[in-house]
């Protein structure tokens, strides 16, 4: 497949880490491949071990066009992957992609206008939660709230300036590999830790645009969605001890408020035998979840179908299971996030040690 160059516009490694991707990934390389953007130079997914048919598609589709490339990401994760990348990009812009979400046809272009416009050295969208499944549209309905997303930049749609962190992004390679790549020991927070050293190399080093358009497929169950929310929790800790000055705010809310609220449970019926209110603001706490549930389920009831639903047109969840899915993820984000933060606050405490 033959393409054509644009000597004034930037190019472009297309990074993709994967595992297991098999229902996704040929859908986004045949959407990058065939991206009007005149610059691509690669599109490179770094592998890590797949066992389905991830890496057979990914050669096949390499077969039509030579810039599809198949690396091996012998660490695993996300982030060695994204390094392996980094050590033969080509681009001097790597965007990076992740195969559970959903492009705009003029994504590489709306990226690369925002990094140049912007000079910043990291450019991206909000991150736009979308759901095939009932369970994803509670993660969905849920990170609609202030509860669910924490007020961050990021999750909001209409968002466009500098901020502290953007979801995936497209990187000023030379930045990347300046840093060393990304950090290794952080968990899937690796991204915003990433976004803490790009903005001490550089002041408005994060840009979002409101024109850079992505949609992502949250996680399909409770378990799974408990685990990265612990996770989320870890690296959040992590990241705080390798940038205690500058750290988001955000990031400790979950364990501040819920530590603060059992211990004032504790100090109460210890020493005032619960005289103290510490029961009613227990309960109002435990209001307020179902209260934002029900009234995102509401607010959101004439865009659900064209902003939120991905799946089978008559398979979407109704109004109450709506409200009864959103209830608990918005219960389980903050919990979770808690407990993976207090798991390795301990941890640290006791290793001394920031490693995963």
């Amino acid at each position: 497949m033959q393409h054509n160059s644009n000597t004034t516009e930037p190019d472009v490694t297309v990074a993709i880490p994967a595992y297991n991707e098999e229902h996704d990934i040929g859908r986004i390389l045949k959407q990058f491949s065939r991206s009007a953007y005149p610059n691509v130079v690669e599109i490179l997914v770094a592998d890590g071990g797949s066992t389905d048919q991830t890496r057979e598609i990914v050669n096949e589709l390499g077969r039509d066009d030579e810039r599809i490339r198949l690396i091996d990401n012998p660490g695993k994760i996300q982030s060695a992957g994204l390094n392996e990348i980094i050590k033969i990009a080509k681009g001097e812009l790597l965007l990076r992609a992740d195969a559970h979400s959903l492009y705009a046809e003029d994504y590489i272009e709306a990226s690369v206008a925002a990094i140049k416009k912007s000079g910043a050295l990291n450019a991206g969208g909000a991150q736009r939660f979308v759901a095939r499944t009932p369970f994803q549209t509670g993660i969905a309905l849920a990170v609609r709230t202030f509860l669910g997303s924490g007020g961050a930049s990021y999750r909001d749609p209409d968002f466009t300036g500098y901020a502290d962190t953007v979801y995936i992004g497209c990187y000023r390679t030379d930045a990347l590999r300046t840093l060393g790549g990304f950090s290794t020991t952080n968990g899937p927070n690796e991204d915003a830790e990433m976004n803490l050293r790009l903005s001490k190399m550089q002041t408005d080093a994060i840009f979002i645009s409101s024109d850079i358009q992505t949609w992502y497929f949250p996680r399909g169950s409770w378990t799974s969605l408990f685990k990265q929310y612990f996770h989320y929790g870890r690296g959040r800790k992590l990241t705080q001890l390798k940038h205690p000055d500058s750290n988001p705010i955000r990031s400790r809310i979950p364990f501040y408020t819920i530590s603060f609220m059992l211990l004032w449970l504790i100090v109460d019926f210890t020493f005032f035998g619960g005289k103290a209110f510490s029961g009613i603001a227990l309960i109002i706490a435990i209001l307020i979840p179902p209260l934002l549930a029900l009234n995102e389920t509401f607010r959101s009831r004439s865009v659900f179908q064209r902003e939120i639903w991905k799946g089978a047109e008559g398979d979407e969840p109704g109004l109450f299971l709506r409200f009864i899915l959103t209830t608990i993820c918005l219960y389980t984000m903050p919990v979770a996030h808690f407990t993976g933060y207090l798991y390795q606050s301990v941890k640290y405490l006791v290793t001394r040690k920031t490693e995963f």
